[in-house]
């Protein structure tokens, strides 16, 4: 992976910041690279999954329904929450490689995680009393 970030690093040359901002533009290109590379395996992966299994299971009705539960909830957290939430399961990191991407422990990515979790947990039961913005920002 590094090697292909300092190729787009090198087709880029004039973009890439000079000095302390390299590095924040390397670690986003990694990122980049890093998502683009899951979401081709996991296109390959669904793609795969449908040959093998024609008909889904349930009412397309209840995976929309459960899907703008989710997307509600989602949006009622604090940007660093989603960022956190969205490394992980959107990108596909593992935690070291989201702290990496965010320039923290991986101790305190794993903090950061749990909490946003709890708050997504708590939007999503919307339970009255638990504010899933709070801390968050």
């Amino acid at each position: 992976m590094a090697s292909e970030t300092f190729l787009v690093a090198w087709r880029r040359l004039d973009q890439v910041p000079i000095g302390d901002d390299a590095l924040p533009w390397l670690l986003a290109t990694a990122r980049h690279l890093l998502a683009n590379r899951r979401r081709a395996s996991a296109v390959r992966t669904r793609a795969a999954s449908d040959l093998a299994q024609p008909s889904l299971v349930g009412d397309p009705a209840d995976r929309v329904a459960d899907r703008d539960t989710l997307v509600r909830a989602f949006g009622r957290l604090g940007e660093r929450d989603r960022e956190v939430l969205a490394l992980l399961a959107w990108d596909g990191l593992r935690a070291h490689e989201a702290a990496v991407v965010l320039g923290c422990s991986s101790g305190a990515f794993a903090v950061r995680a749990h909490r946003a979790r709890r708050r997504l947990a708590a939007a999503l039961d919307a339970r009255p009393g638990l504010d899933p913005e709070e801390g968050s920002r």
